[in-house]
């Protein structure tokens, strides 16, 4: 067995996405520690694969259960919209698909540490994920900070797996479909290595390497390197060397900050022969763009860990739904451009999509929706927000979706303009109180609407939707004093939601009125 560099400071250097044309020559790498705990793992897992035929036997669909932690500052500021968990885990069942793996969403969680949201001090960052992650202890857990910072980076840290506290750790900014920084850290979590194990740290074009001036024809790379054993351009000791697998090519950690998808540097290996590295490996460090593989060797080894013992947290449940979702929602109220009855109590309206047990509902101040003011996860197709100003256009859309079928669109959006009246500040009518029994009910059954108050009122009542359009009116009812009921019918009111309205010359109350299918 190979011997390995027992690294002191837990968090190395690792990944893949290098943002495509590297003019300021800022290099971006991961964090992950190739420890010696995670080396044995990984030869248990090839001798697995290898014994049980993996990943070429036939199996089924393995479901994992991931728990997305988005960190923000104390007060809640920097934290990344919730949009983009959507975005990176439709991306990263993808790029997992030919293995016949899902991870399914099993929680999106808010989390104010800004010591943690900046990483400032990695230990400590370290502590506050492994005290969220005893109380998420039946998933993958991943925690997305503003910032990654390592003792030992060169460069931008943009995610890690901590084998410490089996986590992962992902920058805010590589939250995306076209960032593979998850697909990369997601293999480490599996025990997969870098094709170029050894070389972490260690520049082969530079003179950032123990010989001190950078390797080639006249300065050969050593046998081993990083306690690790380099691997010869013939593959003669695949099976001992760098990440040990036999199908991904010797790699020196050519990708670090090598622009393109053509590696054409001339490395070479101790023998002074030319090294060919595979620039689409996602354990690599080429360009995002570069990368679309896990080689047979690496899913096999993937297929074994995920059956260990150490995994079986992962399986204790399994996803309420596999249904996937084709259709996108319909948005009902408010109507596009229409002005809702206050600005304090903004009833959304949707109807149900097949398939769909949690919708995502987002609020904008532009119809691009980058000026996110509310965005919140339910599990109806209705919601009502409080916190909106009044006299402002607002924005909103509702994405349907459910654990396993997160790529789902968007509906389309609608725009509406909040009026400048509130329900809660509103001057109630003096001693007179109001309450519909029953307010939850079918179109076409009669509520009623008590009355009570120590003196005579004249008033109008009105049954409102969303929209600011007033559906029924009863216009001169009088009320002596005393306790009174007063029918109202809900025929043709279609499902949704409105406002009972009681209004006098100078003063109203309101009562919330829902009519179901």
């Amino acid at each position: 067995m190979k011997q390995t560099l027992n690294i002191l400071v837990l968090l190395l250097l690792c990944l893949p996405t290098f943002m495509n044309g590297q003019s300021n020559n800022v290099k971006e790498q991961c964090g992950t520690d190739f420890t010696p705990e995670m080396e044995a793992r990984l030869l248990q897992n090839i001798a697995t694969a290898k014994r049980l035929n993996l990943p070429s036997v036939s199996r089924t669909t393995t479901y994992v259960p991931v728990k997305v932690h988005l960190v923000g500052n104390n007060d809640g500021t920097q934290r990344a919209d919730k949009n983009r968990v959507f975005t990176t885990l439709c991306a990263l069942n993808q790029r997992y698909a030919d293995q016949d793996m899902v991870f399914y969403l099993a929680g999106i969680y808010d989390l104010n540490n800004t010591i943690l949201n900046n990483h400032s001090n990695v230990s400590a960052a370290q502590f506050q994920m492994s005290l969220r992650k005893n109380q998420h202890n039946n998933a993958i857990n991943i925690f997305v900070c503003k910032s990654l910072n390592t003792a030992s980076s060169q460069g931008t840290t943009l995610g890690y797996y901590s084998p410490t506290y089996d986590v992962i750790a992902m920058r805010t900014n590589q939250m995306n479909s076209n960032s593979t920084t998850l697909t990369h850290e997601m293999g480490h979590f599996f025990s997969l290595p870098h094709p170029f194990n050894g070389w972490e740290g260690t520049d082969y074009s530079t003179s950032n390497n123990p010989s001190g001036a950078p390797y080639g024809p006249s300065n050969l790379p050593p046998a081993s390197i990083g306690g690790e054993l380099v691997e010869l351009a013939d593959g003669s000791n695949c099976s001992t060397a760098a990440d040990y697998f036999c199908d991904t090519d010797p790699d020196y950690n050519l990708g670090f900050g090598w622009n393109g998808c053509n590696y054409t540097g001339g490395a070479v290996d101790p023998t002074g022969t030319i090294v060919n590295p595979d620039e689409s490996l996602y354990m690599g460090y080429f360009n995002d763009n570069c990368t679309n593989k896990f080689t047979g060797e690496q899913q096999g080894a993937i297929a074994a860990d995920a059956q260990t013992f150490q995994r079986n947290y992962l399986f204790v449940s399994s996803p309420a739904t596999t249904t996937e979702i084709t259709t996108a929602a319909t948005l009902v109220s408010p109507g596009n451009g229409a002005t809702t009855p206050y600005h304090d109590e903004v009833y959304l309206n949707w109807d149900d999509v097949p398939g769909a047990n949690q919708y995502f509902v987002q609020i904008a101040r532009n119809s691009s929706f980058s000026l996110i003011i509310e965005e919140v996860l339910v599990t109806n197709s209705i919601y009502t927000s409080n916190i909106l100003s009044a006299g402002i256009n607002y924005y909103w859309r509702v994405k349907a979706f459910n654990e396993v079928s997160v790529c789902n669109n968007f509906s389309a959006s609608r725009q509406f303009t909040t009026s400048s009246f509130t329900v809660n500040t509103k001057e109630a009518l003096t001693s007179t109180a109001i309450k519909l029994q029953p307010n939850f009910t079918s179109e076409g059954q009669i509520v009623n609407l008590n009355i009570q108050t120590d003196a005579k009122i004249d008033a109008t009542i009105r049954i409102v939707n969303v929209a600011g359009q007033v559906m029924k009116s009863i216009d001169n009812v009088t009320f002596q004093a005393g306790t009174h009921v007063h029918e109202i019918e809900t025929q043709g009111l279609t499902p949704g939601v409105y406002i009972v309205n009681l209004q006098t010359a100078n003063n109203q109350i309101n009562e919330r009125l829902i009519i179901t299918d």
